[in-house]
Order: structure tokens, then C-alpha cells, then sequence
């Protein structure tokens, strides 16, 4: 948590402003320390800690207006 925490404070951020993108259960711990989490094409554990989860082509589609 050290480095997210020294991180945030050299870009000037609280960890509650912002967005986790993750794709494997490396991921798990940020998912954990922020309040919106988005897992991107992963099995269901990493899903299942995400606020949202994305299973697709890329990023760009996923922002595309419904």
C-alpha cells in the first residue's frame, strides 16, 4: 500500500478519486484500495471484486455510448 500511497501523493490524489483497470488477480490488491474498480476480460474471480466488468475487443468499444 506504501507505493500506492506515495504515488497518489506525488500526482496530488486520494486513492478514494480513483479508477482501478485490471486483468488478472495481480490486480486484486488496488481493486481493494479504490472505491470503483473495472475488471477487464478475466475469469470471474477478479470480476466478482470489480465494481464493473468488461469482456470485449478493447477500451475504446467499452466507452462507446450503448
Amino acid at each position: 500500500m506504501k507505493i500506492k500511497n506515495r504515488l497518489c501523493a506525488e500526482l496530488g490524489v486520494e486513492l478514494d478519486e480513483c479508477v482501478a483497470y485490471g486483468d488478472s488477480m495481480s490486480d486484486a490488491e488496488i481493486f481493494a484500495a479504490v472505491p470503483v474498480a473495472v475488471a477487464i476480460n478475466v475469469v470471474h474471480h477478479l470480476s466478482g471484486l470489480a465494481a464493473h466488468a468488461y469482456t470485449g475487443g478493447g477500451l475504446r468499444e467499452a466507452n462507446e455510448p450503448a
